[in-house]
Parts: structure tokens; C-alpha cells; sequence
């Protein structure tokens, strides 16, 4: 059976009954083709902005305080101070508790705190001229760390 492109392929079922199992039949010239264009998405795709590559990650550190706006952005401080933070009133962490995921980290931090507990957590640091300042000299609610994962230690 003649493909698109010109390609053999040949469908054979599968003996389970499961589905079907193609095998397809490459000339070089076609492998070569894929390859290019396997290896051309691969580069344009790196090149997409993605929030987790710059990951910050602080352990063992003691909730102070959180809080809840009305917009749903919630806010939490801690001890030790972590590193590449800034601190808007004392607070360095911020995430949006409006989403499925940040009802999780939310709820996951609550528990931290009534139980105790130290943490573990996973954030995106403000940018390089954020990092070490305060609500005095440039840090707010737009350039605090976001928080990506939490864990209870």
C-alpha cells in the first residue's frame, strides 16, 4: 500500500486484538527528511520559554507567616530567608491559589504550617536587579519569587 509521500507501509494486525501495528518503510532520503525536521522542532522548541529550567530549590525552611488575597494570590514568608529572593514585607513567595494546582501548593502549605513542619520548595526567582531588595527599593508583588512545588519535610 502506496502512503503519503510515496511511502510503503504495510498494516498488519495485531495478533491480541488490540489495535493495529503499522510499519512504515523509509527510503534514505525520507529518513533523512525526518530526521532534519525531528532535529529543526527539537531546536525551535528549546528555544520556547519554559518556568521550570531556572528553578530555584531551598530545604528545611520554617513558614512565618501567609496570606490570602481576594484576587486569590497568596503570599508566604519564611525562616531562613532563601537565596535569590526579594522581600515584599517580609514575604517572598508568591503563587495563584485560583488554579487547581495552587489550590494544591496552598492547601499543602496550611498543612505545613498547623502541623509545624519544615519545607521544601521549588521556585522562580525574580530577575537579576529584584534579587536582595525590598518593598522600599523595587521589590513587589510583579518581581517576588513564584513558587513552582512544595514538599512537607
Amino acid at each position: 500500500m502506496i502512503g503519503y509521500w510515496g511511502l510503503a507501509m504495510d498494516f498488519q494486525p495485531k495478533s491480541l486484538g488490540h489495535g493495529y501495528l503499522s510499519r512504515l518503510s523509509l527510503s534514505d532520503s525520507h529518513r533523512k527528511h525526518l530526521k532534519f525536521t525531528c532535529i529543526a522542532v527539537a531546536s525551535i522548541l528549546s528555544l520556547l520559554p519554559f518556568d521550570g529550567v531556572m528553578a530555584e530549590y531551598a530545604s528545611g525552611i520554617t513558614i512565618n507567616r501567609y496570606y490570602v488575597r481576594d484576587d486569590g494570590k497568596a503570599f508566604f514568608g519564611t525562616s531562613p530567608k532563601p537565596i535569590n529572593t526579594c522581600s515584599y514585607w517580609g514575604e517572598y513567595f508568591f503563587f495563584d491559589s485560583t488554579t487547581l494546582a495552587g489550590k494544591n501548593l496552598l492547601a499543602t502549605l496550611i498543612s505545613a504550617k498547623l502541623a509545624g513542619k519544615k519545607l521544601d520548595v521549588w521556585y522562580a526567582p525574580p530577575a537579576d536587579t529584584y534579587i536582595g531588595t525590598d518593598q522600599a527599593s523595587g521589590c513587589n508583588v510583579a518581581t517576588m519569587a513564584r513558587l513552582q512545588s512544595i514538599g512537607i519535610l
